[in-house]
């Protein structure tokens, strides 16, 4: 076998366990975020590190759906709120003090709810933000690796502040394949990219069970996208994108 039939193999062997594990809780957390959106909430997103992955599969992107909201610290960049050399250190991920700053760059709404990705869920800024949100009434959704939140997050964790989460059901460490006896290839953003989309997926299914049609967004590549997809995001007033 080849390295990558082995790679490949062991990817979807990966997968279609952690699915097999959280489908019925995929689709509940789906009903809960469709209910917050069908109350006129959108679904604002924030990833660490490559927890922003699940973000970028979510957030404005064609295929799609309108009422989700990417909340990225670069934001704080473009800004000149800080330098972006605090985010390439990892530094600003303890940075508790700069949370009223980022969220007060964006038009948050108390019928939003909130998906908080950290495969770790240690790191002090995802669990400050998250307690905010929680004693602000908020529905918060954690998105951790339950065994390596385990091992990281002792005494304080992501998952304390959160009403729900969803578990990427893999091994400590995420490692699927070996090289000359050194490992490699880390799967656990690409799983929570599958459940991003599965999520899609069950939104999608949502809406036309309700006898809705679903704000899909279109490629910019199409004639009128631009038209189509301002009308599905003007009604949130400033609120998506």
């Amino acid at each position: 076998m080849g390295r990558i039939e082995e790679i490949s193999d062991t990817f979807i062997s990966s997968i279609e366990s952690a699915y097999s594990k959280q489908a019925d809780n995929l689709h509940r957390i789906s009903k809960l975020i469709f209910d917050v959106i069908a109350d006129g909430g959108v679904i604002q997103l924030f990833g660490i590190g490559h927890g922003e992955e699940f973000v970028n599969e979510l957030n404005f992107r064609a295929g799609g759906l309108a009422p989700f909201h990417g909340m990225r610290l670069s934001d704080l960049v473009t800004r000149g709120l800080i330098d972006q050399n605090e985010i390439d250190n990892g530094r600003i991920n303890e940075r508790t003090d700069i949370l009223d700053l980022f969220t007060k760059i964006y038009k948050l709404d108390e019928r939003d709810a909130y998906f908080l990705i950290s495969f770790k869920g240690n790191e002090p800024l995802i669990i400050h933000l998250a307690k905010q949100l929680k004693n602000r009434g908020h529905l918060v959704i954690g998105v951790v690796n339950r065994k390596t939140y385990d091992r990281y997050a002792n005494n304080e964790g992501l998952l304390q502040y959160c009403d729900q989460y969803i578990d990427l059901s893999l091994d400590e460490p995420d490692i699927v394949t070996q090289v000359n006896g050194y490992q490699i290839t880390g799967i656990t953003s690409t799983v929570a990219d599958i459940f991003a989309q599965d999520i899609n997926a069950n939104l999608y299914n949502l809406y036309l069970e309700n006898h809705i049609d679903p704000p899909i967004l279109l490629s910019a590549n199409l004639k009128d996208a631009d038209k189509h997809n301002n009308a599905l995001t003007d009604v949130y007033n400033g609120r998506v994108r």
